[in-house]
């Protein structure tokens, strides 16, 4: 369980007295649901330009850890009632969208006009299986034309996150399925120092220079991660790939109009 508070005007003397009251009743139910977080690793791997309208970060959860998860608790599926999209101030659209043995199907859920003022978990209408082979990607949009600097991945309101919280259940021991961008298509070495000279050097509003960093990001490789409570340690290690374009793309049906 987490609380957060924001106090962006720094007001004196604001008291909360919300809370939570929780029964425990040794009377189990049949199934245990579980949480699990899919999305970019939040931390400052995540890089968002200043003056842009639509910058996407994407984030991988992928099908070896779902199948991993799913093998290790012995469930051969996992069903998905609820989730939550997540971003700060300057998220403007959010979709989660599933894959299965590599062809998309219908988003997870998706909202084309978010704003953080008004998130919330939402039940699907209708419960959605998960399989061994499935995995997901969820993309960002954000909107940054009112900055003049960096943005970075964080856990502040001011910098930025790109995950989604899925409600399932049974259970599986896989909580976090998530992937950074590593920028080493930028010939920099793994000096970190040196990312950083680079970034504060590009010239954010010439719209060249910043659609170069973008190319960039784009081709280089991904770090995924997939962590869980009682996850065998070799799940720990991260696995890195290359993004690939050959998945096929999600055709909604055409509309019944009655």
């Amino acid at each position: 369980m987490e609380t957060h508070y924001d106090n962006p005007t720094r007001k004196v003397g604001a008291i909360d007295n919300s809370g939570l009251r929780i029964t425990l009743t040794p009377t189990l139910r049949p199934q245990e649901a579980g949480l699990l977080s899919v999305g970019v690793v939040v931390n400052q791997y995540q890089i968002i330009p200043p003056f842009h309208e639509a910058f996407v970060s994407k984030g991988y959860c992928s099908e070896n850890c779902i199948r991993d998860g799913l093998t290790e608790s012995n469930h051969q599926e996992i069903k998905v009632f609820s989730a939550l999209q997540h971003s700060h101030l300057l998220g403007a659209a959010m979709t989660t969208r599933h894959f299965r043995n590599g062809t998309e199907i219908e988003p997870l859920i998706t909202d084309p006009n978010y704003d953080f003022d008004f998130q919330e978990n939402r039940v699907l209408p209708k419960e959605r299986s998960v399989y061994p082979g499935d995995s997901f990607r969820l993309d960002c949009t954000y909107d940054s034309r009112l900055r003049s600097t960096l943005t970075f991945g964080g856990l502040s309101t001011h910098e930025e996150m790109c995950l989604t919280f899925l409600y399932y259940y049974p259970r599986m021991r896989a909580s976090s399925c998530s992937s950074q961008v590593l920028y080493d298509n930028f010939n920099l070495g793994s000096d970190k120092k040196a990312m950083y000279q680079y970034l504060y050097s590009v010239d954010w509003s010439n719209k060249t220079q910043a659609a170069e960093f973008e190319q960039k990001a784009d081709q280089s490789s991904i770090v995924h991660a997939c962590t869980g409570d009682g996850f065998k340690l070799a799940h720990n290690h991260p696995q890195m790939f290359v993004e690939q374009d050959d998945q096929t793309s999600y055709t909604p049906p055409p509309p019944v109009c009655s």
